[in-house]
Parts: structure tokens; sequence; C-alpha cells
């Protein structure tokens, strides 16, 4: 027996003009839910990013310093997540051979990262996964003071900052940083001059 309305008539299986609309409708709809909130999300560069990342000010496990001025005439991806984050730690082989094939470029990953470790455990946890770019240790989430300014609700996250210190692009969720577009992102603002970036 056919389906009400899904044939024009008995046996001729040609579907109805009605029925088509229909199950296009669904697929159109089905795309944009997953295209909102299955796919790995972009924004714009926005004022509360670049904002927050003018007034950062923080110190690296290492000792380091990490300021507006630190970052100046280098491109800087900030990578916001945790141990306990399975999808940080999946796009970490990725960051791994960004950072050594264009660190010679002035690119450097600063890592913000949010977790129940203590700093000790959380040293040993780095070296033992090979996590070598540089590491800001914030309290748990819900007590951060860096998360606020950049209104990070979501791990992982990640902020591309150019040269001169403009936000280039802001990702929410895991990456396959290797892909075409993210390549093109990278080699584009590593390859801007670090004398125009100072003007």
């Amino acid at each position: 027996m056919g389906l009400p309305g899904a044939l024009d008539s008995w046996g001729s299986g040609a579907p109805s003009h009605e029925w088509m609309i229909s199950h296009i409708s669904l697929l159109i709809r089905a795309a944009l839910v997953t295209f909102l909130f299955v796919l790995p999300s972009y924004s714009p560069a926005g004022a509360p990013k670049s904002k927050a990342v003018a007034t950062l000010d923080a110190v690296d496990l290492t000792g380091k310093h990490w300021n507006k001025g630190a970052m100046t005439a280098r491109v800087i991806l900030i990578e916001f997540w945790g141990t306990w984050c399975g999808g940080c730690l999946k796009d970490h082989a990725d960051l791994r051979e960004l950072r050594h094939r264009y660190k010679e470029s002035g690119f450097e990953i600063l890592g913000l990262v949010h977790d129940q470790l203590s700093v000790e455990d959380l040293k040993a946890w780095l070296s033992k996964h090979e996590v070598d770019w540089p590491q800001v240790y914030d309290a748990p989430a819900e007590k951060s003071h860096l998360l606020a300014p950049f209104k990070c609700t979501y791990f992982p996250s990640y902020i591309l900052i150019g040269r001169s210190g403009e936000v280039l692009d802001v990702h929410k969720g895991p990456i396959r940083w290797r892909n075409e577009t993210m390549l093109r992102l990278l080699e584009s603002a590593c390859r801007q001059p670090v004398e125009a970036s100072r003007k």
C-alpha cells in the first residue's frame, strides 16, 4: 500500500509535488541544524576578543611574561583547553606539527589551561604527552579570571592573533588544523612582514 500523498495515483510510482516539497524542506532544516549545532563554529574578530587580547597579562609555567608587548610582531594562537577535554587533546597532534612548521616564521601557540591538576602534576602531564608550547595555568574554569575577558564558554576555543595584535580568527570547538582553510590563514599571517606589523 502506498504512503498517503506520496504518489500522484495508485501504482504510478511518481512522487507528488507536495510530497517532494515537504521532504526537501525537511532536508534543508536538517542541514541547518547540523551547521548550527554540530559543525565547529567560526566567528569574526570581535571587539571583546580584541580588547581581551590587548589587556592579556599572564605568566606561563616557565616564568615567561605574556602581554601585548611580548606578542608584538608574532603570530599567536591562544588555545583554551584542559587535560579533561577530549576534543582538546585530539587537536594536539595537529598543533604540534603546525608549531614545528611555522615556528621560524614567528608563529607560537599559547595555551591557557584550565584544570584541577596541581601545577607539578600538570607539568608532568605536559611532558608525558609532549605538549611543549607555552602554557599559562589558570584556575578551574568556574573560578577563572582569564576566561571572563575573552567570554570563553567552550573548550577547546582558539583565537588567532596577527603580528600587529589584531584578532584574525575566533574558533570554537575541535578543528583539523591542517585543513586547507586553516593552513592558508596561518600562512597568510606568517607572511606579513615584521616591519609592517610595527607601523
